[in-house]
């Protein structure tokens, strides 16, 4: 597969992974095409190819044979899973398959999660929504 063709398959998987395809994942898919250099024109064509047949996740995942490719896919998986502002656990899971068959370690992803969110603070976490709703904790006292 050449870098294009990776590059949408593992881009429309990840936007797919919570089961909603949201407008802000699409504007970001297409945004960092451009930014890469992608023939735009292609990229809109491998879109509507895996919108109708997608590609094997893992197969697309493990066809990437470069290291700065692997660690640049990652990177742009993770903004499109941030880009609707709200990591969902199953993205979480298909950010570490991906990662896995990319043959990068874990952490790679876990810390890019976790520098693209601090960074953005309206990004919420399933499992984690009550850290942005004050910036101090509440702490329950027994009988009270």
């Amino acid at each position: 597969m050449t870098f294009t063709e990776q590059y949408v398959a593992l881009m429309m998987a990840i936007l797919n992974a919570d089961g909603k395809q949201e407008p802000e994942e699409i504007a970001k898919v297409r945004e960092m095409a451009a930014d890469l250099g992608l023939d735009m024109a292609e990229v809109e064509r491998l879109i509507t190819a895996e919108t109708e047949k997608p590609h094997k996740l893992e197969a697309a995942a493990r066809s990437v044979q470069k290291k700065g490719d692997a660690e640049q896919l990652m990177e742009a998986c993770t903004l499109v899973a941030l880009s609707d502002k709200y990591l969902d656990h199953r993205e979480v899971e298909m950010l570490l398959d991906i990662a896995g068959w990319m043959k990068l370690k874990p952490t790679k992803a876990v810390l890019t999660i976790a520098a693209i969110a601090q960074n953005d603070r309206s990004i919420l976490i399933e499992g984690n929504a009550a850290l942005h709703d004050e910036d101090t904790i509440e702490e329950e006292i027994d009988g009270e």
